[in-house]
């Protein structure tokens, strides 16, 4: 897909595989740095690299409807919508007796409240067959405050529709996404208060940016 303009000095197109290593490094310099979640735990790029490889890779499989900002001047990526298509699982609990993926414990107690959610989508939607699940949305801080994140969020809907998906799902987890999506008529599906996500009996995350819940929530395409 051809690059589209998007504001004054960027412009958007599709991601491909060719985009990989733009997308891994952009995770890693820029959103982990500013995730709520990961900053909670203070999770490094060593922390979240494998957790944010294997992100890249589900966004970037096929039908793909992940897309990238880049700047008109340097080329480099200052935003993306990353997303991956969900079917219904014929086990929705196969998952639970998985061992943990990854080395770094941060990593795994994340991806842990993410799958939580993720199944909890399939009991409040029992006839709900296929979903566009966001991956991430992410805007660098120098880009901010224009309106970029907002239009990612709407951009080029209709393809995702053609291709069968019956709605889209997101798991926010900052408090200035879960505005966004509350603003852009998303249902709040499900719940998870921090103070109830607990490791060993202890709180796990308490966020910086003042959200005290991840909330799980999704927008049906009629």
């Amino acid at each position: 897909m051809n690059s589209v303009d998007f504001g004054q000095d960027v412009f958007i197109k599709k991601a491909t595989k060719d985009d990989c290593e733009d997308l891994f490094n952009f995770l890693m310099i820029d959103f982990c740095k500013r995730e709520p979640l990961t900053d909670a735990l203070d999770g490094t790029p060593e922390d979240m690299a494998e957790i944010f490889k294997d992100m890249v890779k589900a966004s970037l499989g096929e039908p793909c409807f992940t897309y990238i900002v880049r700047s008109k001047k340097t080329n480099e990526i200052v935003a993306t919508r990353m997303m991956t298509v969900l079917e219904r699982p014929s086990n929705n609990n196969e998952d639970n007796d998985k061992p943990a993926p990854y080395k770094s414990w941060k990593a795994n107690i994340i991806l842990k409240l993410l799958m939580q959610m993720e199944h909890k989508a399939w009991e409040i939607l029992p006839t709900t067959q296929k979903i566009a699940a966001g991956i991430m949305i992410s805007v660098h801080q120098n880009y901010a405050r224009r309106g970029i994140a907002q239009k990612l969020v709407e951009y080029n809907l209709d393809e995702i529709k053609e291709a069968g998906c019956e709605g889209l799902m997101r798991e926010a987890t900052a408090k200035n996404s879960q505005k966004l999506f509350a603003k852009l008529g998303y249902q709040n599906l499900y719940e998870v208060l921090h103070t109830d996500y607990k490791d060993n009996g202890k709180q796990v995350f308490k966020c910086r940016d003042g959200t005290d819940r991840a909330i799980l929530v999704y927008k049906p395409l009629n």
